[in-house]
């Protein structure tokens, strides 16, 4: 029996963790925030496809990430 491997684990420094706390952050540790949530959203969508059969909707998300993953990212990123 093989074990699942885990899902990706995201580090924010304590320098831009501080950076953020004092309302302020430079590109990179934005881009950290949002690839964490980006991730978050992923696991989301697992999530849901392993809890309930989404048939031909999961199939069309799936071949559009493929085709133009820019704006399924867009999508998924979208508040």
């Amino acid at each position: 029996m093989s074990a699942e491997p885990s899902p990706p684990h995201h580090h924010l420094p304590a320098a831009a963790l501080a950076e953020l706390a004092r309302g302020e952050g430079d590109p990179a540790t934005l881009d950290l925030l949002l690839e964490a949530e980006r991730s978050r959203r992923l696991l989301l969508l697992r999530m849901l496809d392993d809890a309930m059969d989404p048939g031909p909707a999961w199939d069309l998300l799936s071949k559009a990430q493929q085709r133009s993953p820019s704006v399924v990212d867009e999508l998924l990123m979208y508040p």
